[in-house]
């Protein structure tokens, strides 16, 4: 069974990321939580820089959220929680992200459109598929 290797799940609110995560680089997996208190995986990505900055940034965006129809008329849940794990840098918060990516499915099952991109500077290849620069 893959493994995040996170810490959460917790409520993907404004106060809860604010009073949880940090400024450092890491990476993050927004996802649902079940009435039974699971977790399923819809988006893992990272943050170069400032992690609790770029999961408020999700949260303003509404990633991951359905559309207007889906919302009226019922559908894919919505996203309510969120894990995260801090990096020491970019580069280690990259090969993280890739490492998530691949065990939970890449772009055919995660709501990620697309490889994770490397961040500036770093040539180092994907682990798990060799991919450079995404």
């Amino acid at each position: 069974m893959a493994s995040l290797d996170m810490d959460g799940p917790f409520a993907l609110e404004r106060k809860v990321i604010q009073n949880t995560v940090g400024d450092n680089p890491g990476n993050f997996a927004l996802g649902t939580m079940s009435e039974n208190k699971r977790f399923a995986v819809r988006i893992v990505g990272r943050s170069d820089g400032n992690l609790q900055q770029t999961l408020l940034q999700e949260l303003k965006r509404g990633t991951g959220q359905p559309g207007f129809f889906a919302r009226v008329f019922g559908g894919k849940k919505r996203i309510n929680a969120f894990k995260f794990s801090l990096a020491r840098d970019a580069e280690a918060a990259y090969s993280k992200e890739c490492r998530n990516f691949h065990n939970f499915g890449g772009a055919s099952k995660l709501a990620n459109k697309e490889h994770p991109k490397p961040p500036p500077g770093v040539t180092t290849p994907c682990e798990h598929c060799k991919t450079k620069g995404g």
